[in-house]
């Protein structure tokens, strides 16, 4: 039986049960006072909370309003605003002012008991911290200082604010070997690892005992590297880790400046000489070449209509990852892997082409037919 990853909710309709708000403010990754506004964002679990304190005094304020375009929230991040102006997806919704940018139904994973399956709930969210009597933000919009200060641990004054100042999060410098740990619990057959070496908290020492307690729990490790830009790489980058790697996955760029070889098969022989089980160097419209200890397996680009690469090594990591799952052998999760890979090459964007399973198992075998004639 296949052991998978899994976050189970039980839906509301079958228990008849609200969202119950999570008013726990260190729970939160973004408490605003006033406004929000987030474009382009991810909550992953297991998901911290996002929510803004103040409520909105008129229909004309922008007090109390968050934005949020093409953002996500995984379960079982909670999303809390007086008015929400949002699109996209999200797993719980707390708001009080109705409006026609309102995430409908189908955005929300765990519906709330209103008609677009949001929650109310009572504001504000940080409470009469400094105990004077006033709430943190009032009815009309007003901060209570006292109440953020102390909420936050500093001294009033507060410093003068700068509003042309960028505050910036740079993408996947928390990242680290223990955020692994919830999913190497789980004992799942195969645990993905991409984008190595560009992340900077993830240390290789410390990943390889990650990785180490997750293979001797059964579970087969997928691995695959980003070349960071500006720096020369060598094997010392992740000689410690190879040896618990069952599936390493490099393009022939990155293998190239691991080993210093400059043909994919001998990049191959190297990485697996320091410990890999298998390792599969893809070389774009050259198709790959894949060397285990048992054997050598070359194969072909498939035939598609190219538009642009992006997204097309994630892509053939998934499929590779899939036909583990299915018990396939090497040569077909190959096979599948490049026909997926290929796919993300035909539109504009990382997933827009990517081919369903019954896609790619058609083209599989049309590719199959025409091999035989």
């Amino acid at each position: 039986m296949l052991r998978l990853i899994a976050l189970i909710v039980a839906a509301p309709s079958l228990l008849g049960a609200a969202p119950v708000l999570d008013r726990n403010l260190d729970h939160y990754a973004i408490l605003g006072i006033r406004q929000v506004r987030l474009k382009n964002f991810t909550m992953e679990p297991p998901g911290c909370h996002v929510g803004l304190d103040c409520v909105r005094p008129s229909n004309t304020s922008p007090c109390g309003v968050m934005r949020s375009k093409n953002a996500k929230f995984a379960a079982p991040s909670q999303v809390v605003a007086d008015q929400l102006c949002g699109t996209e997806s999200f797993y719980e919704v707390f708001r009080n002012v109705a409006g026609n940018c309102t995430p409908d139904c189908s955005m929300i994973g765990h519906p709330g008991p209103k008609a677009d399956c949001s929650t109310a709930f009572v504001p504000p969210l940080i409470g009469d911290v400094d105990a004077d009597g006033k709430p943190s933000c009032s009815a009309d919009c007003e901060i209570d200082l006292g109440d953020i200060a102390a909420r936050c641990g500093v001294a009033l004054p507060f410093p003068a604010c700068n509003p042309s100042r960028e505050i910036l999060a740079k993408a996947n410098e928390d990242c680290s070997a223990a955020d692994l740990a919830p999913a190497i619990a789980a004992a799942p057959d195969v645990i993905y690892v991409g984008g190595f070496l560009v992340l900077p908290a993830l240390r290789q020492d410390e990943l390889a005992e990650e990785l180490k307690r997750a293979r001797a729990a059964g579970t087969r490790v997928v691995f695959d590297v980003v070349a960071p830009v500006g720096r020369a790489l060598s094997l010392d980058d992740i000689a410690g880790v190879l040896p618990e790697i069952d599936y390493f996955v490099p393009n022939d760029d990155e293998a190239a400046a691991l080993t210093g070889e400059g043909d994919p098969r001998r990049q191959a022989e190297c990485l697996l000489g320091l410990g890999a089980g298998t390792v599969v160097v893809t070389m774009g419209e050259r198709g790959l070449v894949a060397v285990s200890r048992d054997e050598t397996i070359e194969l072909p680009a498939p035939g598609v209509d190219f538009v642009e690469p992006s997204g097309a090594g994630d892509a053939f990591a998934a499929g590779l990852v899939s036909g583990l799952l299915e018990g396939w052998s090497l040569r077909r999760c190959l096979e599948f892997a490049s026909v997926i890979g290929a796919s993300a090459c035909t539109k504009l964007g990382c997933t827009a082409g990517l081919f369903t399973r019954a896609e790619a198992d058609a083209f599989l075998e049309n590719q199959q037919c025409l091999s035989r004639r």
